[in-house]
């Protein structure tokens, strides 16, 4: 199986770690630069997907602006959505086709990746029928939004932990009216450790691409994701 490494980018801006995607895409392609897991916390952004619709954004040019609020269109699949400080997301850049995985398993395998470790803060994130992402109840906890070019993922997850959720106030949730949303902080009434939280989300992409699940301590798990924001512009 091709050699895969876990990368840590912190709180880095959207617009930077978009196109740092976007050039590794192509170098994964080219058999240049190594498959990679790429965690990362983005400050306040609306991200507009290939289906969007200016409509599902609530708020005004000058009000988002006052409010420090980005925005941007994306090559992902999907609507509107955001990202803020305190929301996990996840950007998996994988060669499909050398892990043998169509793109609906694909998405069934991030979805489960995010079922499986709901479970482990014993929240129950269930699949909507007709609704995109991971639900807990009526509310939505988790996004689902993904590119492929030449077999090669871009884009992913994001998952709610610690984030305000005040700024889903100013959308239609990826093109739905009405949709209320929570996270785990909110959830559990408590805030969430990121650092354990990448380490549970680690495992389970370790699992289910099938690299074997790891038994070591948190210490030495640590050890195997690059902290380093130097790797954005690099291959």
């Amino acid at each position: 199986m091709a050699e895969l490494s876990f990368n840590d980018f912190g709180e880095t801006d959207y617009l930077t770690v978009y196109k740092w995607m976007q050039d590794q895409r192509i170098s994964i392609s080219l058999n240049e630069s190594k498959e990679s897991i790429n965690f990362v916390e983005h400050p306040s952004i609306f991200t507009l997907g290939t289906n969007a619709e200016l409509k599902n954004i609530l708020i005004n040019e000058k009000n988002r602006t006052a409010l420090n609020i980005d925005l941007i269109h994306v090559d992902r699949g999907g609507d509107v959505t955001c990202h803020n400080t305190g929301q996990l997301v996840v950007y998996p850049l994988l060669n499909l086709k050398k892990r043998n995985l169509k793109p609906v398993e694909y998405v069934r395998m991030l979805e489960n990746i995010l079922i499986n470790v709901l479970k482990k803060y014993n929240i129950l994130g269930e699949q909507n029928t007709g609704k995109p992402g991971i639900w807990v109840g009526n509310n939505k906890i988790a996004s689902v939004g993904i590119s492929i070019k030449k077999g090669i993922t871009s884009h992913g997850i994001a998952l709610n932990i610690n984030n305000d959720l005040s700024i889903f106030n100013y959308i239609n949730t990826c093109g739905m009216q009405d949709v209320e949303v929570t996270s785990i902080k909110k959830i559990l009434n408590e805030t969430i450790n990121m650092h354990k939280m990448k380490l549970i989300m680690m495992e389970e992409f370790q699992s289910l691409l099938g690299l074997g699940k790891y038994n070591a301590s948190n210490k030495e798990l640590i050890k195997q994701i690059t902290l380093n924001k130097k790797l954005v512009g690099s291959k």
